[in-house]
């Protein structure tokens, strides 16, 4: 993963895709770098494929950190993508090849 921070203080992630599991990822970036939010997380949640409950799991872990807007992508799955839209509505955006993201 890649954490970018710019002159105006935003933190984005730029992940690709989560293979190790948002479930280590997060709480690596919040508890051990002590980081207090993301802007922005751009990349797969790497769910596709998954269990209603491991996405559900997931799902709950990412609800205990600060990620502003998440930008998913290709790896994440359909179902997740629905369930990451229920969860954060206006916050949760599918990115696609292309896309210019501003923050």
């Amino acid at each position: 993963f890649t954490l970018i921070s710019d002159s105006q203080g935003h933190l984005v992630l730029y992940a690709g895709c989560t293979h190790h599991s948002l479930d280590i990822l997060l709480p690596y970036l919040f508890n051990e770098l002590k980081i207090t939010h993301l802007d922005a997380l751009i990349g797969g949640l790497h769910l596709m494929g998954r269990t209603q409950e491991q996405i559900a799991q997931s799902l709950s872990v990412s609800s205990h950190y600060d990620v502003r807007n998440w930008y998913i992508n290709h790896c994440s799955g359909n179902e997740a993508v629905v369930e990451w839209q229920k969860k954060y509505g206006p916050h949760c955006h599918q990115a696609w090849t292309g896309d210019i993201i501003e923050i």
